[in-house]
């Protein structure tokens, strides 16, 4: 038979194992599961190991006995930190914030998402954004649609192994369902990057055949996207980034928040990409443009942004984080941030 692995699982009525050992009764030769409570004691119990990977069934839904969660207990208390979404609030999810130069310690390439009530959204695909997504504890299936702000590959080399990841989670015994809603929406700038992806995907395990569909969509200027289970709009800006018209900033509306991502722009589109009264949050690129030039646009303009967040930050962030939080402190009079890896914000 296949062994379970060995990792952290959680029970049918919701309390957390460790499963330790796969052993053998000395007297019968029975294979057993050695697992041990992640509560209260944390007792060692011994059970068959059939009974262990069995399916029981509950209200009429058929479910492992115990499904497989994690590796460790490190990983558990990532995936358990993040609480129930608030009455009214959305949650931003940062997953990289570097932006594309040679690899850093604790950066990686841009991609975020927003959590609302009855999705997530997610923006850009740097390469750690699924994986650094699952370990924070985003269900993956919730993911209802992908905007790629431009096809570089600090954006976008992430999208098929975040593609991937979503389908891995509905294979095998430990299949955790299907993604909300039976489709994800996939929006990308230039269509043979999306299909070079799908192609590349065909030749991975099953030929990436899914039990629900991928569905791509162009991105042009205007209304781009609007939710059909939460309060949640995008809308696209052409940007001057790239010379051949495949460069969006997007603005998000979700749950009467407005948020602008500037994806990555030229300084001289900031007073196009941004709406004429302001944003509740306004992630801004440094990769290409210096953070005292943007707190001076935002007050010489009087552009009513209640919350600046640096992302896509380069060596110019990163190598002089204290001098950027004294231009912050001292040029932005809201809230601000510098993104971090791995982080959350409830707004």
């Amino acid at each position: 038979m296949d062994y379970p692995a060995y990792g952290v699982y959680r029970h049918f009525k919701g309390n957390y194992y460790k499963l330790l050992y796969v052993a053998k009764d000395s007297e019968t030769l029975e294979e057993k599961a050695v697992y041990k409570a992640l509560y209260g004691e944390g007792g060692v119990w011994v059970r068959p190991l059939a009974m262990f990977t069995e399916s029981v069934e509950r209200d009429g839904v058929t479910l492992p006995r115990f499904q497989y969660i994690c590796r460790d207990e490190s990983e558990l208390k990532l995936l358990r930190k993040q609480d129930e979404l608030p009455e009214g609030k959305i949650r931003m999810w940062f997953f990289g914030t570097g932006s594309g130069t040679q690899p850093r310690a604790g950066r990686h390439h841009v991609s975020f998402a927003v959590e609302m009530p009855n999705g997530v959204y997610w923006f850009d695909a740097g390469e750690f954004g699924s994986y650094m997504a699952h370990i924070m504890g985003l269900d993956l299936l919730k993911i209802r649609s992908i905007f790629i702000s431009h096809c570089h590959m600090d954006h976008v080399g992430g999208l098929g192994n975040l593609l991937w990841n979503i389908r891995k989670l509905t294979q095998g015994k430990n299949a955790k369902g299907l993604p909300v809603g039976g489709n994800v929406d996939v929006f990308v700038p230039v269509k043979s990057t999306y299909d070079g992806l799908m192609q590349l995907l065909s030749n991975t395990e099953g030929n990436f055949k899914c039990d629900y569909t991928h569905t791509y969509h162009p991105v042009n200027e205007g209304l781009l996207y609007e939710s059909p289970a939460d309060d949640f709009r995008v809308y696209a800006k052409l940007n001057t980034h790239l010379d051949t018209a495949t460069s969006y900033s997007y603005i998000i509306e979700a749950g009467g928040k407005r948020i602008v991502f500037s994806g990555d722009f030229n300084f001289t589109d900031m007073s196009y990409i941004m709406p004429e009264d302001g944003c509740d949050l306004f992630m801004c690129e440094t990769g290409h443009n210096k953070p005292l030039d943007i707190c001076e646009k935002i007050r010489n303009d009087k552009m009513n942004v209640k919350r600046l967040f640096l992302f896509h930050n380069g060596p110019r962030v990163m190598d002089d984080i204290e001098g950027t939080e004294k231009i912050l402190r001292e040029n932005f009079s809201g809230e601000w941030k510098i993104c971090e890896d791995a982080t959350t914000y409830i707004f």
